[in-house]
């Protein structure tokens, strides 16, 4: 059953278009002001099909209304129906310009209004199925050209160095055997990152949860990092990195512990990845205290790099050298899990310096 909200302020004309809505099979919701129409709006923004709203209203008009649906990144798509006593080619243009979809111009009859609300419903739904599809179809491009690289090239290596191992003519020097089991263990964490994070922007763009129910064992902030930066330094040369940390040793026991972690290494790979001047190492700083925990990892850049989070968008790589393996869903999935777990994720540029901050919000 679709629902559509309708905005009115003359209670009687409110009344009569609750009645002819509901005969019609659509549920309603109604308010007969502004803001008690976007009160409804916002907490019933996943369910609402239609907004059907008078452009005159005695606290906020219409358009004042139609301009904070357009502004919201999840109202924006619902179709928007004026209801107005008078309306010239002027107002119409003015609506239409700033994103409406219809005028009905009072007084009209039920039949017109169920078969313009049902057209608006049906365009809807047919542009929403078309735009999934378009964004179904960009998904799978992008996956698919790197699928190879991030999967396949992993496999092999991981296949090719047992097959070396499990030769039993070999004869190895500890410095081989080092470098091959190091290879296996940084082509391993690869695929694992990569799946991790193919599961998380499922879930966060599918808007489904992406926390593990609460086991009862809970990690610090600490011991978190330190297991990352171990993952890390067992594929590499010791001393890439300088890291800082200080602080108590409370357990999280209010977040995800798994989804810091996540945060964590996505964030110091980031750090790693990009940083290209020989003479300055990245730098991972982390601070706890009783309440909580800031994190932040700063490097040096080549190509002076500069974004906003707000247009951070899956399977996108910010750095100009494609050389640089990834899926292009690291910072996706930190924005998306940040905001989940109410946690300030912050990022900073000044010329070729690139800074990264996570906290608990207090």
């Amino acid at each position: 059953m679709s629902k559509i909200l309708l905005i009115e302020d003359e209670v009687s004309l409110l009344e009569s278009l609750v009645i002819i809505l509901e005969a019609s099979g659509l549920e309603t919701i109604s308010a007969s002001s502004g803001i008690n129409g976007l009160e409804l709006l916002r907490t019933n923004a996943d369910t609402i099909d239609v907004i059907l709203c008078d452009v005159n209203l005695p606290d906020i008009n219409g358009y004042e209304i139609l301009k904070e649906v357009k502004a919201d990144n999840v109202l924006y798509k619902i179709p928007f129906i004026f209801l107005t006593a008078y309306a010239d080619e002027k107002d119409i243009r003015i609506g239409m310009n700033m994103g409406a979809d219809d005028y009905m111009t009072k007084p009209f009859s039920a039949k017109e209004l169920i078969k313009t609300i049902n057209a608006r419903i049906s365009v809807n739904e047919t542009h929403t199925k078309h735009t999934q599809e378009e964004l179904n179809k960009k998904w799978l491009t992008i996956l698919n050209a790197s699928f190879k690289q991030e999967f396949f090239t992993p496999i092999n290596g991981i296949l090719n160095a047992s097959i070396i191992l499990g030769n039993t003519e070999s004869k190895f020097t500890t410095e081989a055997l080092t470098t091959t089991v190091q290879a296996i263990y940084s082509s391993s964490f690869r695929m694992y990152r990569n799946a991790r994070n193919m599961v998380l922007f499922s879930l966060i763009t599918t808007s489904q949860s992406i926390s593990n129910e609460i086991t009862g064992y809970s990690r610090s902030a600490k011991s978190i990092l330190k297991e990352v930066i171990t993952w890390f330094q067992n594929g590499l040369i010791q001393n890439k990195i300088d890291i800082s940390i200080h602080g108590t040793d409370t357990a999280l026991s209010s977040i995800d512990n798994e989804l810091v972690s996540v945060l964590f290494t996505e964030l110091v790979d980031n750090c790693m990845k990009f940083n290209s001047s020989p003479s300055q190492l990245p730098q991972v700083r982390l601070t706890t205290t009783d309440d909580g925990f800031h994190f932040s990892v700063s490097n040096t850049t080549l190509n002076s790099i500069s974004f906003d989070f707000a247009e951070v968008k899956p399977f996108t790589k910010f750095h100009k050298d494609d050389t640089y393996i990834g899926l292009g869903l690291g910072l996706f999935v930190c924005v998306g899990i940040a905001d989940r777990l109410g946690l300030s994720l912050q990022m900073t540029t000044e010329g070729h310096n690139v800074k990264f901050d996570l906290f608990t919000i207090h």
